[in-house]
This record gives structure tokens, sequence and C-alpha cells, in this order.
């Protein structure tokens, strides 16, 4: 098992609009040992594309690890490491290094043992449509980035499913950073089909119809 951890030089756990260094550390049966240390020093200024690059850059370095600790969220960094590279984000705060490789540990195996017992009619489906903004003549638009900024627990299909099975809805406009994974298969099950257009500010909006409704180009 790996963990990196995102520290400043006196070790205390900091934010990724921080910088530091990520130690990258494996479990042995000795215990946690610190495998490899790499450089972590964003440009704030870095705009979207920069920003993945970069991001994409430092979790090379990080061979197969997939859990990675912060001290707390920070929107962009957080969707690129957990909806594109597929790292879990922990935030843990006023933790030892130690403590928290620990904490992530038992954390991480007790979301596997429920996850393991999870059918897609639990809660975490059930996401308020709170989050989905109602633009009239059943049109509706979504801010991913935001919403995820807010709450970083949440994964797409956390935000999206509940509203593409249930929602009826004659346009669903979606802002994120990229297509998710599971679009394609997930949309052609529910008989809808997508658009995606990139915003100048290098973001993505999807616009999602039912397949019965005619896109106009």
């Amino acid at each position: 098992m790996k963990i990196a951890i995102l520290v400043d030089e006196s070790e205390n756990i900091v934010s990724f609009n921080e910088s530091g260094i990520l130690k990258l550390y494996e479990m042995d049966e000795n215990g946690w040992r610190c495998i490899r240390e790499v450089q972590f020093k964003p440009d704030l200024n870095m705009n979207l594309t920069e920003v993945r690059r970069y991001i994409y850059m430092t979790a090379s370095q990080l061979d197969d690890c997939k859990s990675l600790v912060t001290r707390k969220t920070v929107g962009i960094f957080n969707a690129i490491f957990e909806e594109e590279l597929g790292l879990k984000v922990w935030t843990v705060a006023g933790s030892s290094s130690l403590e928290a490789l620990n904490q992530i540990k038992e954390e991480g195996k007790s979301q596997t043992e429920h996850h393991s017992t999870e059918t897609e009619s639990d809660p975490k489906d059930e996401t308020p449509f709170t989050a989905i903004d109602n633009t009239g003549d059943g049109i509706y638009r979504v801010n991913m980035v935001k919403i995820q900024k807010k709450n970083n627990s949440l994964t797409s299909k956390d935000i999206l499913l509940p509203c593409l099975k249930e929602r009826k809805f004659r346009e669903l406009e979606i802002i994120c950073l990229h297509p998710p994974k599971w679009f394609d298969s997930v949309l052609e099950t529910l008989n809808l089909e997508f658009k995606a257009e990139e915003l100048k500010d290098g973001l993505c909006l999807l616009s999602v119809y039912p397949k019965t409704t005619k896109v106009e180009n």
C-alpha cells in the first residue's frame, strides 16, 4: 500500500495551494517508510491547462499510489487528481504523518468493506437536486467544478446520476473539466446523447439531450 502526503519543511500537512513536498510512503512488514520525495510548488497564476499539465507531471512520479493526503481541499487540484487520475484525495488536519497514514489506511479499509455492500439505490446516490439550476423551459445547468470545490467527497456520478436517471429535462448543461469516463456507456443505457464544447477558461461544457430531441448545431 502506498500513500502520498503533502507536507512542508516542518512535516506539517499542507494544502494544494501551498508549496511543499509530496512524500510517498509504502507499507511493508516493518511499517511505513518514505520511498520518494517529490517537490510540489504550484504557481497559483497558472491557467487550467498549465495546472493540469503540472498535476499530471507530479502524479507521474508517484508510481501506482492511489491515495494522497492534504490539509484541505482546493477544487481544481482535487478534481484533476480524482476525476482524471483516479487518486483518492484525503483531507487531514492537525495530524502527524504517521497518524495520517494509519488513519487513511483504516478509513480506506472501512470504505472498501462498506462499498462491497452498496447498491445504486444507496443514500449516497440520492444527491439533492438543489445543486442543479433550473434555467427554465426544461433546461437545467450544473457546475461540477464549483460543487466539487465545496464538497470534494462527491464524484461526478454522485452529482449527475440522480439527475440523469430521475429528472425529466429537455437539455442538461454540465460545466466540468472533461467528460466523465463513464459518460458514454451510461448515456447510451439511458437513451441520452451529448455534445461537448471547450470554453475559453479551459473548462468543458457538456450539453445532454434525450435522443428523441434534435440537437441544433
